[in-house]
């Protein structure tokens, strides 16, 4: 038992008395220690992490999405919605989305909450506060967040990209529609070229034919030699009327009216083999008249026309296959020849103006009318022409 204070005074100080002075101090002294260090914890807790820094200085919107309401908003996604971060936490996120977009993005967040297939990156417009419609690209991914599951995404607005395929797209509908009644245009301009050479020229040299053969046929035996000087003349006069034909038949054969485009094909054909006696034609015409839209046979024609020029002018080749059917729904015309063949992309690029304005004009009249062309060649491989339509 510690001593009384007299005896403290006399005897010197206690010792238990020190021993618990001393530990006293050195409790302190560790408290203290540990406020440092808390108070040191403390500062370094509430200085901004990595992540933190880079989330909110992220280019891109940052959003996590729980319950289908905001949770979780960075400072570019709240200023692309026009909207103050405060005022999006705990928000409907169907809100961000036109009237007529909710069903779909809520169909999407309910497929990836399930777990269920939902594309990760996908277009849709956006709803700002003050009403204005915007392009999003949006990626998301499932979490965990306080454990339950949300989504956490990013946001990229792209409504000037948006903006600007919209008016590219509707400056190449106008030109495909000016295309297209420039190709018309032209079509009624041979049409009508064809009919007045053969209204006006032919029939003009056909009159001078017939009056030169009744005056030679008048003066017979007794004007031979004045026969003689005119049958120069007769034989021109053919010869110009079998040429003025042929620009006709060039311009416009007469006979896709009459007969229609599968007697035209045979008639082409025919009269190209003609010409070219060297070069064997192949048809497979599997396929009947009216399985062919009357907007499609003057098509037709112009591809065959210049699919044979090309093969006379370039592929010094000796045989051609033509084929023209229906299946499936689907009306082909396909022409291949086992010539020399050419480098498409340089006859493109690289000075053959002959070969290159032809397969531009035969690409445009193809998809013009609303079809797929398809040109394949190479040197000594031939060339094969594949045009389809849905029709």
């Amino acid at each position: 038992m510690c001593r009384t204070k007299n005896s403290l005074d006399a005897d010197g100080p206690c010792p238990e008395l020190e021993a618990l002075l001393e530990e006293n101090r050195r409790l302190k002294t560790e408290l203290e220690k540990k406020r440092e260090v808390g108070a040191a914890t403390c500062e370094a807790d509430c200085r901004p992490w990595p992540y933190k820094l880079m989330v909110e200085n992220s280019l891109t919107g940052m959003y996590i999405i729980q319950d289908g309401r905001i949770a979780f908003s960075n400072g570019r996604f709240a200023e692309m919605f026009g909207y103050r971060r405060d005022e999006l936490i705990g928000l409907d996120s169907r809100n961000l989305v036109p009237p007529q977009d909710r069903d779909t993005i809520a169909a999407l967040r309910e497929r990836r909450v399930r777990k269920n297939d939902a594309p990760a990156e996908y277009e849709i417009r956006g709803l700002t506060k003050d009403g204005r419609v915007i392009w999003t690209v949006r990626r998301n991914v499932l979490i965990d967040y306080d454990g339950k599951p949300a989504i956490l995404g990013n946001a990229v607005e792209i409504t000037v990209r948006k903006n600007m395929e919209s008016r590219l797209k509707k400056s190449e509908e106008i030109l495909r529609f000016l295309s297209t009644q420039l190709l018309q245009a032209h079509e009624n301009e041979r049409k009508r070229i064809a009919r007045e050479l053969h209204d006006t020229v032919a029939q003009n040299l056909t009159g001078i034919k017939l009056y030169l053969s009744h005056r030679m046929d008048r003066y017979g035996e007794e004007g031979r030699l004045f026969n003689e000087d005119l049958l120069p003349a007769v034989e021109m006069a053919e010869q110009s009327i079998r040429e003025v034909r042929r620009l006709i038949n060039d311009l416009r054969p007469s006979c896709i009216d009459d007969l229609g485009i599968l007697a035209t094909v045979k008639w082409h054909c025919g009269q190209f083999q003609r010409r070219h006696p060297d070069i064997l034609v192949i048809k497979n015409l599997d396929i009947q008249e009216d399985d062919i839209p009357d907007a499609l046979k003057v098509v037709i024609y112009r591809l065959l026309q210049e699919s044979l020029n090309n093969v006379a002018a370039h592929s010094r080749a000796d045989r051609v296959d033509l084929t023209i059917q229906k299946k499936d729904g689907v009306l082909f015309f396909a022409f291949r020849d086992n010539g020399v063949g050419f480098d498409i992309q340089k006859a493109l690029a690289f000075g053959q103006p002959e070969k290159g304005w032809g397969i531009i004009g035969m690409k445009e009249r193809a998809e013009l009318s609303g079809g797929l062309f398809n040109i394949d060649s190479s040197p000594k491989k031939g060339t094969r022409v594949l045009v389809s339509w849905q029709c």
